[in-house]
Formats: structure tokens, sequence, C-alpha cells
């Protein structure tokens, strides 16, 4: 992991290497370093770049304060077109939405 880290100073802006890092961190049970990481990640990128970071690296914030595990990078869950995941407003199979010819 020292590597990682590493990679993530050199390359501050590099979210997906930054997303990498509190994966690692966090599957070793060290959550509290993987939230300062993020800390610094975001510091880094609304200083530069005048942003927030990604929608991937907000929800691995998220995800550590609650204290749910990270999905390692590119096994998020799957969305649709628009941005929601299948099931959600409440078009499903359980209440009549989503069957073939409806």
């Amino acid at each position: 992991m020292p590597e990682l880290s590493e990679q993530v100073v050199r390359h501050p802006l590099r979210e997906s290497l930054a997303l990498r890092l509190l994966v690692a961190l966090d599957r070793c049970g060290r959550q509290a370093e993987a939230l300062r990481w993020y800390a610094r990640i975001r510091a880094v990128i609304t200083r530069e770049l005048g942003v927030e970071p990604n929608r991937e690296l907000r929800r691995a914030h998220a995800d550590l304060l609650a204290g749910r595990p990270l999905d390692p990078p590119g096994t998020a869950p799957a969305q649709g077109r628009w941005g929601h995941r299948p099931g959600e407003y409440g078009l499903n199979r359980s209440n009549g939405f989503g069957r073939p010819g409806r």
C-alpha cells in the first residue's frame, strides 16, 4: 500500500488512484486513515480545480462515514441511463411496474 499512497501523493488529481487507496485502506480496517486521505484529496481537488471530487469518491466517503464496506473501483451498483439504479423510484416488479407488456 505504500506504493499506492506514493502515487496518490504524486498525482493527487487522479481520482481513480485515490479511490483505489481508499478501498485498500478500508479493506485493511483503516477507515480513519481512509477518511484522512479523503479530506486531503478533496482539499487538493477543490483548491486546484474548484470542484468537488467525482461521484465515486463522494460515495466512498459517505460509505466510510456510514461504516459500509467500499466497493472496489468498477463494481459500483448498476445504474440506468439516467443515473438511477434499477428498482429506484418505485419502478419494480412488486408494484406491477417493470413487467413486460405494461
